[in-house]
């Protein structure tokens, strides 16, 4: 079974809200884990397009830097929770022959619930264990 990373929302904008640095150390890990393993990876990037206060609005584009290495993996933009939401995504799964998808990143609560089902709706196998998210406020959740 083809598997995939979906890296969300791991911006500038969120992870200096607070101290976020273990969290993403453990993203990272994982990341890594995938790297050596060969499985595709890709990084979702939140752009808020409407909301002038949101730490994620288009035009404080310091804020929108995703703060982990993307190396040579895909990046691509949503405006809304779900990951899916940017039609290219499923795209580019199709085309890696993906079947199962391990999301990570933050608003365990909102964005990543929304693309797990999503996901799910679409006809992938999610991972499903808490441990492969973070919480809404950053707090990782288990070991990788």
């Amino acid at each position: 079974m083809n598997k995939a990373l979906i890296v969300i929302d791991v911006q500038r904008g969120l992870t200096s809200l607070r101290d976020v640095s273990a969290t993403v150390g453990k993203i990272e890990l994982l990341i890594a884990d995938f790297e050596k393993l060969n499985w595709p990876i890709v990084f979702m990037r939140h752009v808020d397009n409407q909301d002038e206060e949101s730490s994620l609005y288009r035009n404080k584009t310091d804020n929108l830097e995703i703060v982990v290495d993307t190396k040579q993996h895909l990046v691509l933009e949503k405006n809304k929770p779900s990951a899916f939401s940017n039609v290219e995504l499923k795209k580019w799964l199709s085309e890696q022959q993906v079947e199962h998808v391990f999301i990570v990143g933050f608003n365990m609560e909102y964005c990543c619930l929304f693309t797990a089902i999503t996901a799910e709706h679409e006809g992938f196998k999610i991972q499903s264990d808490a441990d492969r998210r973070c919480s809404r406020y950053g707090e990782y959740r288990g070991d990788v």
